[in-house]
């Protein structure tokens, strides 16, 4: 089949097996669990990965999963429409297709990829990924579904705190499951870090719009770099509870630092916040 008639076909598959999640959302909480449960199992996941040859249409998107680091769990998710469902939903509903694109967190490019399908053919896309292991598969999901467009990958996380430029990354048991912790541990990788203004500069960024799901550490940004906000002119968000220099913040306390430089919030799917940076 052409490149063409494969995102065709996952277009179709795409709308069609997303109906389990519409019904879902209708359903009362233990009901929904079962279903998705029942539907995202593991056995499902690796028939659907052997049925698509590790291609996994997600909402018209063919996302590679060829990688150990991704679960059947999650190949499951991808197929049923459920994996970073409220951030692709944001996506949809309020990103500028005018604007750069910053994704913070981006894991294997799912939400990236979907945002290229947005954004005007001349927008450029930066990723910033902590997990080395997802470089490749990331890398690849992007040249699949962003061909020509201008994308550079970048493997780091985002730290405020750190005084040695590295910080300590533990994988957990899948692509979703890393986390920075306090020291070194037998499991832990050191990842060197970057801060939004490293990036901001060192990518030559004007004007942007930021996606960030990094588990806490959007606080740093909020907090010790607005500066950087400067030519940001959209959030979309996974604000998280977390601690920052000593002092715990809750995802209201972050959107409402951001209220208080003058974005205005556009919307909110479940953790997921939306805003719009201040008119000029």
């Amino acid at each position: 089949m052409t490149g063409a008639g494969s995102r065709g076909a996952a277009a179709v598959l795409g709308r069609v097996f997303a109906l389990p999640q519409r019904v879902g959302r209708a359903l009362p909480r233990p009901l929904k669990a079962a279903l998705t449960s029942g539907i995202c199992h593991p056995a499902v996941g690796r028939a659907i990965g052997a049925a698509f040859a590790q291609r996994i249409p997600c909402r018209g998107i063919p996302i590679s999963t060829a990688d150990a680091s991704v679960t059947d769990r999650t190949r499951a998710q991808l197929f049923w429409g459920m994996y970073e469902s409220a951030e692709i939903r944001s996506v949809r509903r309020h990103l500028d297709p005018r604007l750069d694109l910053v994704e913070l967190g981006s894991s294997i490019g799912v939400v990236s990829c979907h945002a290229s399908r947005r954004l005007q053919p001349d927008r450029r896309i930066v990723c910033v990924e902590a997990n080395p292991r997802l470089i490749p598969l990331l890398s690849a999901n992007l040249r699949a579904n962003a061909p020509g467009r201008s994308v550079s990958v970048v493997q780091g996380a985002i730290d405020y705190t750190a005084t040695t430029g590295e910080v300590s990354l533990e994988f957990g048991a899948d692509s979703t499951g890393s986390r920075v912790v306090a020291g070194p541990t037998r499991a832990a990788t050191r990842v060197r870090t970057t801060t939004l203004s490293e990036l901001v500069r060192d990518q030559h960024l004007g004007e942007f719009a930021l996606i960030a799901d990094i588990e806490g550490a959007e606080a740093g940004i909020f907090l010790d770099d607005p500066g950087a906000l400067t030519g940001c002119k959209q959030i979309i968000a996974e604000l998280h509870a977390t601690q920052h220099r000593g002092i715990s913040y809750s995802p209201e306390d972050l959107a409402g630092i951001l209220v208080a430089r003058g974005y205005r919030i556009l919307g909110r799917d479940g953790g997921v916040w939306s805003f719009a940076a201040p008119a000029a």
